[in-house]
């Protein structure tokens, strides 16, 4: 019996997506224009896809719908650093040893701190870090030309550590179907 691509790329075993739950979500969003997402039982969070860069893909935030970037611009270093890095602050001499770099009293560059705060605290780097170690089964692709997918970007290139996950619309289906089947309570929400 010769197996398809997309039978393979699918699977038939536990915690795979069948073929038939695929073509449901297919056909759901081709005559709906939406993923089908089955809410979850409970849920403590929410994923939401935003199509914010329009990069063809839908850019997963954590727990917030919209991409907000703190205005970082009447913060000292050393508010920065309480704010959104406190565990730092317990090493010991953390402001004697850094006092070139990081002027404590002086007010935080906005390019720094916006490189600082997007790498630990932005939505798209949460929703990475929440997703990164889920068993996703084979959802977890890439743009390869199978509808379906999600992608996952630890790094777009040297000098730009940015870490994030996109999906196409019919992957979004997918992602929710693998979190209510792990009973994550996690909902996966249009923005």
């Amino acid at each position: 019996m010769s197996v398809t691509r997309r039978e393979f790329l699918l699977g038939t075993g536990a915690g795979l997506l069948l073929p038939k739950t695929y073509d449901f979500f297919a056909n759901f969003l081709a005559k709906n224009g939406e993923p089908f997402l089955e809410k979850p039982s409970s849920c403590t969070r929410t994923i939401y896809c935003s199509d914010i860069f329009g990069e063809g893909g839908l850019r997963l935030l954590l727990d917030t719908p919209e991409y907000e970037i703190p205005d970082f611009s009447s913060f000292t270093y050393e508010e920065f650093f309480q704010e959104f890095f406190p565990d730092w602050l317990s090493e010991p001499d953390f402001w004697e040893t850094r006092k070139d770099w990081y002027p404590r009293e002086a007010y935080i560059d906005e390019w720094t701190a916006f490189d600082m705060w997007v790498r630990r605290h932005s939505p798209d780097v949460k929703a990475f870090e929440l997703l990164e170690w889920v068993d996703l089964g084979e959802t977890r692709s890439t743009r390869d030309g199978v509808d379906g997918w999600i992608d996952f970007t630890d790094g777009v290139h040297p000098g730009n550590d940015s870490r994030f996950t996109d999906v196409d619309h019919l992957g979004a289906s997918i992602l929710q179907h693998r979190l209510n089947e792990l009973n994550m309570g996690i909902e996966v929400a249009l923005a």
